[in-house]
C-alpha cells in the first residue's frame, strides 16, 4: 500500500481486506468458545489498550487449582481478569524502559481455542514484554 505503483497498491489493497475478513472470521470462531459476553466487554474497553496493569496474582484454587488474577486500571475503576485452572503460564517481562511511564501495561491481545476446551490468550504489552496463558475459563469483574 506505501507502494508509489498503482497496480502494487491495488494488490496490496485486496490482499489487506482479504487478510482482515480471514481475521473477523477466525476472530467470531474463536468468540463462539468464549464465555458468554466475554468479548463484548472486551471490545466494549477497547480490549484494555493501553491500560495499565495493576497487579498480577497467581494462587491455587479451593480445588487446587492454579488461578491467575489481573487487575488493570480503566480511567477510575478496576477490571479484574481471572483466568481459571491455568495449564500453561509465561511470563517474559525483560525491560520496563519500553513501558509507559516505566509501568507494565495491556498492549494487544489474542485469544485462541484449544483442544481439551482449554483457551489460550496472548498479551503483548509493548516491545519486550508480553504474557501468554492457557486456562479453561475466564471471568470479569469491575471494582
Amino acid at each position: 500500500m506505501n507502494s508509489s505503483d498503482r497496480d502494487e497498491q491495488k494488490r496490496a489493497f485486496v490482499q489487506w481486506k482479504n487478510n482482515l475478513n480471514a481475521y473477523k472470521e477466525y476472530e467470531a470462531s474463536i468468540a463462539d468458545n468464549l464465555p458468554k459476553g466475554i468479548v463484548s466487554f472486551f471490545r466494549l474497553h477497547d480490549n484494555f489498550h493501553d491500560c495499565p496493569i495493576k497487579e498480577i496474582h497467581i494462587y491455587t484454587n479451593r480445588k487446587k487449582k492454579l488461578c491467575c488474577n489481573i487487575v488493570l486500571m480503566e480511567g477510575n475503576k478496576n477490571i479484574a481478569l481471572c483466568l481459571h485452572d491455568v495449564c500453561v503460564l509465561n511470563v517474559n517481562v525483560l525491560d520496563l524502559d519500553w513501558c509507559i511511564q516505566h509501568q507494565l501495561s495491556w498492549g494487544y491481545c489474542e485469544f485462541s481455542y484449544l483442544p481439551e476446551d482449554k483457551i489460550s490468550l496472548s498479551v503483548l504489552c509493548d516491545v519486550e514484554n508480553e504474557f501468554y496463558f492457557e486456562f479453561s475459563d475466564l471471568s470479569i469483574t469491575e471494582k
